[in-house]
């Protein structure tokens, strides 16, 4: 009965990491590539 509740929890977290994991790649592309 709570296994949704734990995938959407689960989902969350996995899209939580995803974002920051995006972010931290751009922030690098922009330190070793910078706009000019």
């Amino acid at each position: 009965m709570g296994l949704q509740r734990l995938t959407s929890l689960c989902f969350l977290h996995f899209k939580l990491v995803l974002t920051y994991l995006f972010d931290l790649i751009i922030k690098f592309l922009e330190l070793f590539q910078p706009l000019r």
